[in-house]
C-alpha cells in the first residue's frame, strides 16, 4: 500500500501572503474626488493628492537653514492619455522648485519645450496607506488656471472651482484597476497594495 505524502506545513511568510490575498481589495481603493455624472463629464476623473519637495531637496534646504516649502494639496486629473504623471507649473512654483532639465513633449496642440522637475507625489490609498512617487515630472503650463471652469457639486453643495495641480499618468495606472461609469457618475480606482508606503 503506497504511503501518503506528508503535507508540508506552510511557512509563516506563506501564511502572511495568503492572508494578504484573502483581504478585501476595497481597502486599497484610491480616494477619488466626490462628484456626480455632470461634474465627471465636465471636469473628468480626479483624485486628491499631495505634492512635496523631494527628500534630497528637503535635506539640502535644512542644511542651508532655509524653510522647507509646505506641500501642495489638491486634485489631479486622471489622464489615461499621459504616459507619465505631471505637475502644474503653478504647483511647482509654490513648492519653490527649479527645473532640473527640459524636454520636448507632445500633445493635442503639438510639440513644445517643457520644464522637468524633481518632485514627490503622495497618493492616499485606503484608510491608512500612501503611495509615494518621487522622480522627474514634466511641468504643465497654466494647467491649474485653465482647469478652474466648473464648481463641484458635492452632497448638494456647490464648491468653489479648484484647478488641477497635475496629471496622474499611466505609470501609476498600470498598477491599478480603473472603473469609470459616466452614466452614474462613478469613479473607482483600486491600486496594487505592494506599491504602498505607510
Amino acid at each position: 500500500m503506497p504511503k501518503k505524502k506528508r503535507q508540508r506545513k506552510p511557512s509563516s511568510k506563506e501564511q502572511r501572503r495568503r492572508e494578504e490575498q484573502r483581504r478585501p481589495r476595497e481597502s486599497y481603493a484610491v480616494r477619488c474626488v466626490p462628484c456626480d455624472a455632470r461634474v465627471l463629464f465636465q471636469r473628468g476623473p480626479a483624485i486628491d493628492v499631495m505634492w512635496f519637495v523631494s527628500p534630497e531637496l528637503e535635506e539640502q534646504l535644512r542644511k542651508q537653514e532655509r524653510d522647507v516649502p509646505e506641500p501642495v494639496v489638491g486634485p489631479v486629473l486622471v489622464d489615461t492619455g499621459a504616459q507619465f504623471s505631471a505637475i502644474a507649473e503653478e504647483s511647482a512654483k509654490r513648492l519653490g522648485l527649479r527645473p532640473v532639465d527640459t524636454k520636448m513633449t507632445g500633445g493635442a496642440h503639438g510639440s513644445q519645450q517643457s520644464n522637468v522637475y524633481h518632485v514627490g507625489l503622495r497618493i492616499p490609498v485606503g484608510s491608512n496607506h500612501n503611495m509615494n512617487i518621487v522622480g522627474r515630472m514634466i511641468g504643465v503650463p497654466d494647467l491649474e488656471t485653465h482647469s478652474k471652469q466648473y464648481g463641484m457639486m458635492v452632497d448638494g453643495v456647490t464648491r468653489e472651482p479648484v484647478g488641477f495641480t497635475g496629471l496622474l499618468g499611466r505609470e501609476f495606472l498600470q498598477h491599478a484597476t480603473l472603473t469609470y461609469d459616466g452614466a452614474k457618475g462613478v469613479l473607482r480606482i483600486v491600486a496594487n497594495p505592494d506599491l504602498f508606503s505607510s
